[in-house]
């Protein structure tokens, strides 16, 4: 994990720092990196974040179909079964009981008494409000056709744009373009800074997760957060296989 802990005028650059997240931590973050990647999270009005805490706090058995996951029922062993645990990261309905117990039970990063959550299904990412105090933004990796182009999109620009790149004499910060056109699809990006920056002083923590392209996702959002609210966050990004977003003068 790599946290903006210092608190620095506004204006002054971010130091981000290198830090070891405890062994709850990582189990929690890690699956908060899982959870888009449950299908069934996509239901156009199946779930908000009161369904998913009772379900959390219930038992397995308590939840009846509510946890199902996409190709349960295929015979196991068979070739579209293997696809299908693959693509979508959960073998059955225990799989999303036990995520959901490391997200909203005790010590999970989405524990509390009041969370609100909203979902941006352009790119599969989302946005928890937990207790007035934290927030927390998820971005899932390469499922579909349109991720699997953006990935291939290994063009470079500037960042935040070409004229700021030209404007240090062509030394600036370049990102790879998919990963920025992906994060930027359909207003994403800006629809996260803006939640965010029009979030109460009493917001003080924030949560970037993703996993692969996710992850780059959670990079640039760090950076453009960094860049529109100096210090106004205590941030962490954890980027779980990430690949390589832009050049040293990014960094």
């Amino acid at each position: 994990a790599i946290s903006d802990s210092q608190i620095k005028p506004a204006g002054s650059p971010s130091a981000w720092q290198l830090s070891t997240p405890s062994k709850p931590e990582v189990l929690s973050l890690t699956a908060l990196a899982q959870i888009p990647y449950w299908t069934e999270l996509w239901d156009e009005g199946r779930y908000d974040a009161t369904t998913l805490q009772k379900l959390a706090a219930g038992s397995l058995e308590e939840s009846g179909d509510s946890l199902k996951v996409l190709g349960e029922d295929l015979p196991e062993d068979t070739h579209m079964d293997h696809v299908s645990k693959r693509v979508v990261e959960f073998s059955d309905r225990s799989d999303v009981h036990s995520m959901l117990g490391l997200l909203f039970n005790d010590g999970g990063v989405l524990s509390g008494k009041r969370i609100e959550m909203t979902l941006l299904p352009a790119i599969h990412a989302g946005i928890f409000l937990v207790d007035n105090r934290r927030a927390v933004v998820f971005y899932r990796g390469t499922v579909d056709g349109d991720d699997v182009l953006d990935d291939l999109n290994m063009m470079l620009d500037g960042w935040p744009s070409m004229s700021a790149f030209w404007a240090d004499g062509g030394d600036g910060a370049i990102v790879h373009l998919g990963f920025k056109t992906h994060v930027k699809r359909n207003g994403t990006l800006e629809t996260v800074v803006e939640t965010l920056r029009a979030l109460p002083p009493s917001f003080t923590e924030l949560y970037l997760v993703g996993h692969s392209l996710g992850a780059t996702s959670a990079v640039l959002t760090a950076a453009a957060v960094s860049e529109a609210m100096p210090s106004r966050f205590e941030t962490t990004l954890y980027a779980v296989a990430s690949p390589r977003v832009g050049n040293a003068a990014f960094v």
